[in-house]
C-alpha cells in the first residue's frame, strides 16, 4: 500500500506540474501575456501544480481510486484551494469579494486537477494490473 501511495504521489505530481502549466501558459498566451512572461510564470505554476498534484496522487494512491474518484480528489483539491484562499486572505464580510477574485485561481487549478486525479488514476490501474 506504501509503495502504490508514493508511486501515485510522484505520478501525480508529474501530471499536476506538466497540465498545470501548460494550462496557465495557454491561457497567458491567450490573454496577451508575452512569450518570455507565460513562461516564467507557467514555471512557478508548475512548482504549485506538482506539490498540489502530489496530493491528489496521493489520495489515488490510498484510496485506491479508481477514475471517477481520481476526478472527485482533484476537485475537492482546487475547491480547498480556493478556500484556503478566500479565508486566509479574506476579512470578514469580504469572502465575496474575494471568492470573485479567485476566479484565476479556480479556472486555472480546477481542471487541471480534474485531468490531474483523472490520470494519476488511469496510470496507477495500468500499473497495479500489470503486477
Amino acid at each position: 500500500m506504501a509503495r502504490r501511495t508514493l508511486r501515485a504521489a510522484l505520478t501525480g505530481a508529474v501530471i499536476g506540474a506538466f497540465v498545470c502549466a501548460a494550462a496557465f501558459f495557454f491561457s497567458a498566451l491567450v490573454d496577451g501575456t508575452g512569450l518570455a512572461e507565460a513562461f516564467g510564470y507557467s514555471l512557478v505554476v508548475a512548482v504549485i501544480g506538482a506539490f498540489l498534484g502530489s496530493i491528489v496522487g496521493a489520495a489515488v494512491g490510498l484510496g485506491n481510486l479508481k477514475t471517477f474518484g481520481g476526478a472527485l480528489a482533484g476537485l475537492l483539491m482546487a475547491l480547498a484551494v480556493v478556500a484556503f484562499y478566500v479565508v486566509g486572505f479574506g476579512r470578514s464580510g469580504e469572502y465575496g469579494y474575494f471568492l470573485s477574485e479567485s476566479r484565476v485561481i479556480i479556472d486555472g487549478l480546477t481542471a487541471p486537477l480534474i485531468l490531474t486525479g483523472m490520470g494519476t488514476a488511469v496510470l496507477k490501474n495500468k500499473l497495479d494490473s500489470q503486477h
